[in-house]
């Protein structure tokens, strides 16, 4: 008998209030958060490379890692599972939290008021030594979004990568 595994992914970008300290918060999985508005709910797709890095994790192979970094950028060319870099990376920060649950994980980040201030159009997953410097790293999903989202110096955001076997 021979299966397959198939991931899929999804990308939620929440607004929050500024009395909120989203760094507690994202010590929590995105399912016990409350008072955050939702701003855009995407399918994210789980590239060739990052399909690679999941199965060498899960048959142990050595020197490889998982997520390790959200990038944010503004090019609106659609994602193919054959990408290696978002098409005009911008931004990038290190996860907050990233929770497992049966067949699933959740990747969380948080932007406070002067972190990703410009309009996203797209989003990835970086790991397998990702850094903070564009470019580094293996890209392992890609979301892009209609309408963009322009992030203002006065928001905090949460994005949360969830990423599920189907």
């Amino acid at each position: 008998m021979r299966e397959r595994l198939i991931l899929a992914g999804r990308l939620s970008v929440w607004l929050w209030p500024a009395d909120v300290d989203l760094a507690e918060l994202c010590k929590r999985p995105p399912w016990e958060r409350r008072g955050g508005l939702l701003l855009c709910r995407a399918h994210n797709l789980v590239t060739t490379n990052g399909k690679s890095v999941a199965a060498a994790l899960f048959g142990s192979a050595s020197g490889y890692v998982g997520a390790q970094y959200l990038a944010l950028g503004t090019s609106s060319t659609a994602p193919a599972v054959t990408d290696t870099a978002l098409g005009a990376e911008v931004f990038r920060k290190p996860f907050a939290g990233v929770f497992t649950s049966s067949a699933a994980v959740d990747c969380s980040t948080y932007l406070l008021n002067g972190d990703a201030v410009f309009t996203w159009a797209e989003a990835g997953l970086f790991g397998n030594g990702a850094g903070a410097g564009s470019g580094s790293g293996t890209l392992l999903t890609h979301a892009l979004w209609s309408p963009t989202i322009a992030k203002t110096n006065v928001q905090q955001y949460t994005v949360d990568y969830n990423i599920t076997e189907s």
